[in-house]
């Protein structure tokens, strides 16, 4: 599994991810899927975006609570994240983002997974404000990706849902043309206050 997008305003959060899923076989990575949806929301206000082993995730799913959040997104965040590494032993790459349009209306997100050794949280604050996150695969380099974000960032005109969905549009297409774990199947969630 491979790219998911995040970007968030004070006003909305968008969240995109691609569609393909990889296995790794001995020395190749095949395709397992071409329309995969890594992001889900059990309550219109909430969500939960992942990448990695998907065999860690879909076990990680179904016995974890995650789908079931607590009120204390930042709480429960450290909580799952503890849980992630008991499952996993830090062996595999995992990545997960959680978050929406929390209790006191504002828009935050929180990221964790295996190769991260706290929970980071993501919110917009302030008019104008915008933050850009990315949850990838551990073959994927987003820091050679750093100043094209920027630019694709800074050309895009509104700050609206629709030219957010835009810019990571672009995002993963650049990333897809050059890394075979992603694919422009896109599929994509809005949070708005």
């Amino acid at each position: 599994m491979s790219l998911v997008t995040l970007l968030a305003t004070e006003d909305f959060l968008t969240v995109m991810s691609d569609g393909r899923i990889t296995c790794s076989d001995e020395n190749a990575s095949r395709v397992v899927c071409e329309s995969y949806f890594k992001i889900l929301c059990p309550k219109h206000h909430y969500f939960i975006a992942f990448t990695g082993d998907l065999t860690a995730i879909e076990d990680f799913n179904g016995m974890s609570g995650i789908l079931s959040p607590e009120k204390d997104w930042e709480a429960f965040s450290v909580k799952m994240h503890k849980k992630l590494m008991e499952l996993t032993q830090g062996e595999v790459y995992v990545s997960y983002a959680l978050g929406g349009k929390n209790i006191r209306n504002e828009i935050e997100f929180f990221i964790f997974g295996t190769h991260r050794n706290r929970v980071e949280h993501v919110r917009a604050i302030g008019p104008g404000s915008m933050k850009f996150r990315a949850l990838v695969s551990e073959n994927i380099d987003m820091g050679s990706f750093a100043r094209e974000i920027s630019g694709f960032l800074d050309e895009m005109e509104a700050r609206t849902p629709e030219n957010a969905l835009g810019v990571q549009k672009q995002i993963t297409e650049r990333v897809a043309a050059l890394d075979k774990t992603v694919n422009t199947n896109t599929y994509h969630i809005i949070i708005e206050k």
